[in-house]
């Protein structure tokens, strides 16, 4: 199956879920400053933020009372910058572009006087890498190139996280602030290179929704 057919039926599910259970939709976008957690055979480095889009399409289905199901699927590009590697790399910078399904929950704290509600919400990120470029510093060369991913080799396709963060809904809008921490290593190749890279993200996103949130 190729990528665009793996995107393609994560967004028709979502899209039948949505028919199904009469579930409110909502466009989201923000931007995520992000980095990750940087060991060469279990030394860490020393690393830097850098800052990616976030835009997506989420969900919104009340379970029952304050306990909604509010997954999403979203691009996002996170990444990292790596300082002083070694006596001849100063820096490696890397963009990497995601298309990620969080299937979410979220707890709902409301307010009936102003209609403002405050939530909480959490669960898994399962990233698909569609492409991504590295740039990296060799006395004082810059060189770019586009990364390579695949199953076994190079930078994995996949990468697993659990996501947390709180928002505050003001009828169709909401502002939400998360934290995104990877589990997997993305790199495929440690046992050759010794490099254990783990995402990590703090985001700063913006929804609407088209149909109107009801209180919780």
């Amino acid at each position: 199956m190729t990528r665009k057919q793996i995107i393609f039926l994560l967004t028709c599910c979502l899209g039948a879920y949505g028919s199904i259970a009469q579930t409110r939709f909502a466009f989201r976008a923000g931007v995520n400053m992000t980095t990750a957690r940087i060991k060469y055979a279990g030394v860490t480095k020393d690393h830097a933020f850098t800052a990616g889009p976030h835009l997506g399409l989420q969900l919104d289905t009340e379970f029952e009372g304050p306990l909604h199901f509010s997954p999403f699927i979203a691009f996002n590009q996170r990444g990292y910058i790596i300082r002083q590697v070694n006596d001849s790399i100063s820096e490696i910078r890397n963009n990497i572009r995601y298309i990620d399904l969080a299937p979410l929950v979220s707890y709902h704290f409301s307010n009936n006087h102003t209609g403002i509600s405050f939530y909480l919400t959490g669960g898994p990120v399962m990233g698909f890498a569609i492409g991504g470029r590295e740039k990296k510093t060799i006395r004082g060369l810059t060189q770019t190139r586009n990364m390579t991913f695949s199953l076994t080799g190079d930078y994995g396709y996949f990468d697993l996280s659990m996501l947390g963060g709180a928002g505050l809904r003001m009828n169709r809008w909401y502002v939400e602030a998360n934290y995104l921490f990877g589990l997997g290593n993305i790199n495929n190749e440690v046992r050759q290179d010794k490099r254990n890279i783990q995402n990590r993200s703090i985001g700063l996103h913006v929804g609407y929704y088209f149909r109107h949130a009801r209180k919780s």
